[in-house]
């Protein structure tokens, strides 16, 4: 099944530190602080759940927690986690198949969209977007992928790309440009944090 993370669900966490340390942790929980009390939060491709207890330091009870993870191993990893007093539903589906009749004050994807082909990352942007309430907040954090990165960016997002499409058959060739949409949907970009030189980047927008 395409972008499903089953077989390195038991070591995904440290393989991710072994190639980047503790940056693309740094860049998940950058603006975990920009969730008020009391919100409803999406988190699309959450991984083994470890935000989940990042989200709870901050928030020990009252957030309304949806958790869409398409991989049945990661899932469970991530129903361990402490949650505090705050509630969290989780949902074994990939995003694309995922609908809610509720809106949610906050959206996290984190190297989520890394995953798609441009088609389809643009699709599940909009998809999204049509559930997250006006002024809301999306916390996007991912791999830089701008045309002009320099000579060793540009080498080491290739390396990662046959990676993972080699063993978990991801649809990711050329990496959406998922700042342009947040253009296009007239978002408003509410702040910026660049980690591992620039390559990896976090971004907290406000739907206007």
């Amino acid at each position: 099944m395409q972008n499903n993370y089953d077989p390195v669900a038991s070591f995904y966490d440290p393989l991710s530190r072994l190639v980047f340390g503790r940056k693309l942790i740094q860049a998940q929980v950058a603006f975990l602080k920009c969730i008020s009390p009391g919100s409803a939060v999406l988190i699309a491709g959450g991984g083994t759940g470890w935000i989940l207890e990042e989200i709870t330091r901050i928030h020990q009870s009252g957030l309304t927690i949806v958790y869409v993870e398409l991989s049945a191993n990661m899932l469970k990893k991530s129903a361990e986690r402490n949650t505090g007093g705050n509630s969290v539903r989780f949902v074994e589906s990939s995003i694309q198949d995922f609908n809610s009749a509720t809106k949610f004050d906050v959206i996290i994807t984190s190297f989520l969209f890394d995953n798609f082909s441009a088609e389809t990352g643009a699709f599940v942007f909009a998809h999204l977007n049509k559930m997250l309430k006006n002024n809301g907040q999306w916390l996007y954090a991912d791999f830089n992928t701008e045309k002009n990165s320099i000579i060793w960016k540009t080498l080491l997002l290739k390396s990662m790309y046959f990676f993972f499409r080699l063993f978990f058959e991801i649809e990711g060739v050329n990496p959406l440009d998922a700042q342009a949409l947040f253009v296009k949907y007239n978002f408003l970009l509410q702040g910026k944090k660049n980690f591992y030189a620039g390559f990896i980047e976090s971004l907290v927008y406000q739907k206007s």
